[in-house]
C-alpha cells in the first residue's frame, strides 16, 4: 500500500486533492477522513475522476509523516477515494470515512457468525436480532444502513438519544428508512422490556442475538445483556477499535471506500437538519 502524503509526486494511480476539511476519529489514530476537490489526475488511465470533482478520501496516518491540515494538498490512491455525496458540506463529508473504522470492525465480527445464523432457512427463529446502540451517532447510523445491505435478512434494532423530544423524534424517523426494524429512546425506563417484546415479535422467543455497543450503553445498563440469546455476540466497539491488531482489517475497509459510497451518501443525506449529529460521533 503506497504512502499517502504531500511530499511525493503523484503516481499513475493517484489523485491530487486540495483538502477542504479533515476529520480524525477520537477512537483511533490510524485513519483520517478528508474531503476536498480534485486538483490533478496524474494517471492517463484514471478516467473516473476529473479536476474539479468533489471527493472523499481515507488517509492512513501511520503511512505518512506529519499531521494533516485543511490547507494542504495530498496525493491519494484512487482505491482510497470516492465522490462526495451531493448537498453534503465538506465538513460533514470528511467524517464519513473515519466512521468506516468502527463499521468494518463490527461487520467483521457479525459476518464471521453468518454461517451459524443460517440466514437462508426462512425460519423466524433462525433470523438474528442485531441491537445497535448509539444510532444517533455517525457510526451507529452507518451500521444500520450497511447491515441492512450486507445482512438483509437480519432484523436490526436500534437505540438512540436526542437533545430533546423533538430531536429524538427526528433521529428515530430517519433510522427506519435506513434499515432499522425498531428504534427506541435509549433512556426509556423499561428499555429491556420494550426491546425484548420487539425481539420476540419479529424474531421469536428463540431468536439469535447480537449487540453492537457503539456508545457504551451496556456498561450503563447491563440488563441489556439479557437480550443475548442463541448464538451470543457482544461487541464493544470502543474497545475493539482501540486494539492495534485490528489495523489491517480496518485498512481493507477504507481502501475500498467506493464500495460504501452509496450507503455513506444516503446516511449523510439524513444528517441535514439534525443538530450536532456529526460532531458528537467520533
Amino acid at each position: 500500500m503506497a504512502a499517502q502524503n504531500r511530499h511525493h509526486l503523484p503516481s499513475a494511480s493517484e489523485l491530487t486533492i486540495d483538502i477542504r476539511a479533515v476529520h480524525a476519529g477520537e477512537g483511533t489514530n490510524k485513519v483520517a477522513g478528508v474531503s476536498g476537490v480534485v486538483k490533478e489526475v496524474e494517471g492517463s488511465s484514471l478516467t473516473e475522476y476529473q479536476a474539479g470533482d468533489e471527493v472523499l478520501a481515507s488517509i492512513v496516518l501511520e503511512r505518512r509523516a506529519g499531521l494533516i491540515t485543511s490547507t494542504e494538498t495530498v496525493n491519494v490512491e484512487t482505491s482510497f477515494v470516492c465522490r462526495k455525496p451531493a448537498g453534503v458540506s465538506f465538513q460533514d463529508a470528511a467524517s464519513l470515512p473515519t466512521a468506516l473504522v468502527g463499521v468494518q470492525a463490527a461487520l467483521h465480527e457479525l459476518c464471521s457468525r453468518e454461517s451459524q445464523w443460517d440466514l437462508d432457512s426462512g425460519s423466524r427463529n433462525a433470523t438474528p436480532a442485531i441491537l445497535i446502540t448509539g444510532s444517533e451517532t455517525l457510526i451507529g447510523t452507518v451500521l444500520v444502513k450497511v447491515l441492512h445491505e450486507r445482512l438483509p435478512l437480519a432484523h436490526r434494532y436500534s437505540t438512540c438519544s436526542g437533545p430533546d423530544d423533538d430531536g429524538l423524534g427526528k433521529l428515530v424517523c430517519r433510522l427506519v428508512p435506513l434499515g432499522a426494524i425498531y428504534a427506541i429512546d435509549a433512556e426509556a425506563l423499561e428499555l429491556l422490556k420494550h426491546l425484548r417484546a420487539a425481539s420476540e415479535q419479529y424474531n421469536g422467543p428463540e431468536g439469535k442475538g447480537a449487540i453492537i455497543d457503539v456508545v457504551g450503553l451496556v456498561a450503563r445498563r447491563p440488563e441489556l445483556r439479557d437480550l443475548l440469546i442463541g448464538q451470543k455476540l457482544f461487541f464493544d466497539l470502543e474497545v475493539q477499535c482501540a486494539e492495534e491488531r485490528r489495523l489491517e482489517p480496518l485498512l481493507n475497509a477504507v481502501k475500498n471506500l467506493a464500495a460504501y459510497a452509496e450507503a455513506l451518501g444516503e446516511v449523510a443525506g439524513t444528517m441535514r437538519g439534525v443538530d450536532d449529529t456529526v460532531e458528537e460521533v467520533m
